[in-house]
């Protein structure tokens, strides 16, 4: 069973719960409310571009990098 998250409008509490993909709401832990399901934006990535946007090693790698 995978781990969604839930949030809490009443509360603000954001929480994790084991639970169903079919199941949308879940009461929060702190406050009783109804839960809803938060939607989760998978990360967009790109390969052979870093966190900059430069092109992996653009100044050089060096000798230590990779696999030997």
């Amino acid at each position: 069973m995978p781990i969604y998250e839930f949030h809490c409008a009443a509360c603000d509490r954001t929480f994790e719960k084991l639970s169903h993909s079919d199941v949308t709401e879940h009461p929060c832990p702190d406050c009783g409310a109804t839960a809803a399901k938060a939607i989760s934006i998978p990360a967009k990535g790109q390969i052979g571009v870093t966190a900059t946007g430069a092109p992996p090693c653009a100044a050089g790698c060096g000798k230590s990098s990779g696999f030997t």
